[in-house]
């Protein structure tokens, strides 16, 4: 208590020291306050300051995609730093890859469609009246004998016409003895012989000269369907007389003749035939034994993968090229038996793959007896020759064969093509769906309804059904050789 009453009389006899005392308590009171206030501000703003600096980083290391070089590749990702000319770069690159794409599908179609006539005109994608799937059979043989002649073919010569040519080398050979004997000796006969044998090789020489390669005889003739003989070809049963035959077998044999009008140009590429002389004497492939085909294509892409932009895994059961069909093309595939120029079996591989999109999955070679094959008729140049067993297979792009899968998809594809100012992409969705239809850009294809519905694409007839019987578009025995 006595510490007490000292400390207030110390207090009132010194009344400087308390006001400065109560100065430094009130200075050490206001100075944490504010800087505890104000450190909490600085925090936060630093916090802040660091996250714009990250984002900024973000741009300087950025990881972007780009399209491979090689369209099988994926896509490329990069890191690099984003600014206006890196943007710019990235769009030019998308640009002209479209631009190329465009321009490459364009011409990938033409070339798919150039020489593939349909058959009768009127008849796909749906016959403009009943009586054209009658009239298909009659154009349908017309074009499998045209096909046949543009071979230049010929068969050996028959036996009438060389039994004539041998008995007048003998009668010359008797006419210039003098005088005429009564019976032959054993030289003369043997003199006849050799005589008869060398005009029986001329014989087959000089024929040959006006043969373009050597081919099974066609025979068609309506007043007798049971005799007829397709030659190497396959002929649909269908074009046989009877009842009114399905939409989907006509398609069937539509798509394989073009097929085997491929296969004959092939041919004719590698014999060279338009140029003047060119026989089997010296043409590569000397011999077509026959062409058989498979109703259908091969493999199809179910309706969930009708989706053009997307990319189908390879399927190497099918082929070693991995192609199965699918919404861009679809496979079809050919066997062809040749007797062929052993030499020149590597040009007839390049001749095949010249003609469309053909490639040859396959090859069999066994060896072909030529004296054996000379006196059967056949006179192959004196060259050495093969039997060669080729499997191809052939693509046909469904741009044409079964065209856009809608008119929205052909306003997308067009659009591709313009500026991004273009008066087009300026109309309203229905518009453009008008301007494609108007305009001839919108593609409704060739294939038949009942084919369209079986790989999964919607039929273009809004009342179309599918036949109860018949399963769609499925063509049993469309191809078969008989």
């Amino acid at each position: 208590m006595n510490a007490v009453w000292k400390v207030l009389n110390i207090v009132k006899q010194n009344p400087l020291i308390v006001v400065c005392v109560v100065v430094i308590v009130c200075s050490a009171v206001s100075f944490v306050w504010p800087t505890r206030v104000q450190g909490t501000a600085f925090v936060k703003s630093m916090e802040s300051r660091s996250s714009d600096i990250g984002k900024i980083k973000q741009y300087f290391s950025k990881s972007i995609v780009i399209p491979a070089e090689n369209p099988d590749d994926p896509p490329r990702r990069i890191t690099t730093v984003i600014k206006p000319q890196v943007i710019e770069a990235v769009q030019q690159i998308n640009q002209d890859l479209q631009t190329q794409y465009t321009e490459i599908f364009k011409l990938a179609n033409e070339h798919n469609r150039a020489g593939h006539e349909v058959m009768l005109q009127g008849l796909f994608p749906a016959p403009v009246d009943q009586a054209k799937p009658y009239n298909a059979r009659g154009a349908y043989l017309s074009e499998i004998v045209r096909m046949y002649h543009a071979l230049k073919p010929g068969q050996p010569l028959g036996a009438k016409e060389i039994q004539e040519a041998l008995a007048a080398v003998q009668e010359e050979y008797v006419r210039n003895i003098f005088p005429a004997p009564t019976n032959l000796s054993d030289l003369q006969l043997a003199e006849i012989a050799q005589k008869q044998a060398e005009k029986l090789v001329q014989l087959h020489e000089d024929h040959a000269r006006s043969i373009g390669v050597y081919v099974t005889p066609l025979y068609l003739d309506f007043s007798q369907p049971g005799s007829w003989n397709p030659g190497p070809f396959v002929l649909g049963k269908w074009a046989q007389p009877g009842a009114l035959p399905p939409m989907g077998a006509i398609w069937e044999g539509q798509m394989q003749l073009w097929v085997q009008q491929d296969l004959v140009r092939a041919i004719r590429l590698c014999n060279d035939m338009d140029k003047p002389g060119a026989s089997v004497l010296t043409a590569p492939i000397k011999n077509l034994v026959s062409i058989t085909m498979n109703d259908g294509t091969v493999g199809k892409a179910n309706p969930e993968e009708q989706n053009i932009d997307k990319r189908l895994p390879d399927n190497f059961k099918q082929s070693h090229t991995g192609r199965t069909s699918n919404p861009l093309y679809d496979v079809r595939q050919a066997t062809m038996v040749m007797h062929v120029d052993t030499l020149k079996i590597p040009q007839v591989i390049n001749a095949i793959s010249k003609v469309n999109f053909m490639t040859v999955l396959g090859i069999k070679v066994t060896n072909v007896d030529e004296y054996e094959a000379l006196r059967a008729g056949y006179h192959y140049g004196g060259r050495n020759v093969s039997q060669v067993e080729l499997t191809v297979e052939t693509l046909w792009m469904r741009q044409w064969i079964t065209g856009h899968n809608t008119p929205e998809a052909a306003v997308a594809e067009y659009a591709s093509t313009l500026p991004a100012d273009d008066e087009f992409n300026k109309l309203t969705d229905e518009k453009k769906v008008e301007y494609v239809k108007s305009h001839g850009i919108f593609q409704a294809g060739l294939m038949p309804d009942s084919v369209r519905a079986s790989i999964g694409l919607a039929p273009r007839d809004p009342n179309y059904q599918a036949p109860q019987n018949s399963g769609g578009g499925k063509a049993t025995g469309a191809g078969a050789r008989f």
